[in-house]
């Protein structure tokens, strides 16, 4: 992909669980399953740690449907978004540690750590999952961590409803390809899968 995504950078930020975010050049960047994303401005992707070209098709995948989906969410709310950009940009895991402190069980080891801040330094960092703390209020960290989410509920859908359902997915894609600024016809895909030699870092769109 070699157009500009500058102004979702920000949804990707607070959608991603420890993710950074730099505004020069701008580029945010998250750690998932072991591996560090970069996102940058003009649509550059590099991946760290991959194994073999099977991993990179997967994750490729996991790119692609990141962007779409922060893509949609841009196109769908229009709430500004700088002060939870500011207040995600100074979490620390001192500040994400005043969830824990209140616990009656404090630094009970339950969760495999020696104590509660251990476990909010590496959850901070994405090597723990908030929900091996069985005491502490999951929904209020995660908010913290990640401000947006692109959790849709599973529901049952009337068969009346399956028009209306398809119409609005025509429209949230002929909008997402004017975002991006290509031509509804022919269909095109969303990104460039040019790729380069496969150093330690993967850079996937030129």
């Amino acid at each position: 992909m070699n157009r500009p995504i500058g102004e979702i950078l920000p949804i990707i930020f607070l959608s991603q669980l420890n993710a950074k975010y730099t505004r020069n050049p701008e580029s945010v960047s998250y750690t998932s399953q072991r591996h560090i994303f970069l996102i940058g401005h003009d649509g550059s992707v590099a991946i760290t740690f991959i194994k073999d070209d099977d991993e990179l098709e997967a994750l490729k995948l996991n790119v692609i449907q990141t962007i779409n989906n922060a893509i949609a969410y841009s196109l769908t709310h229009n709430k500004p978004l700088d002060d939870l950009v500011e207040k995600k940009k100074t979490l620390s895991p001192l500040v994400l540690y005043e969830s824990f402190r209140s616990l009656e069980k404090l630094d009970c080891g339950e969760c495999g750590e020696k104590s509660c801040f251990s476990f909010v330094a590496k959850l901070y960092n994405g090597e723990r999952d908030i929900h091996s703390c069985p005491y502490v209020d999951t929904a209020i960290v995660e908010r913290k961590l990640r401000p947006i989410t692109f959790y849709q509920p599973r529901a049952r859908i009337k068969t009346s409803s399956v028009v209306a359902v398809a119409a609005l997915a025509s429209v949230l894609v002929r909008a997402r390809r004017a975002f991006l600024g290509v031509p509804t016809v022919p269909p095109c895909r969303p990104l460039d899968e040019r790729l380069y030699n496969r150093p330690k870092l993967h850079p996937l769109l030129g």
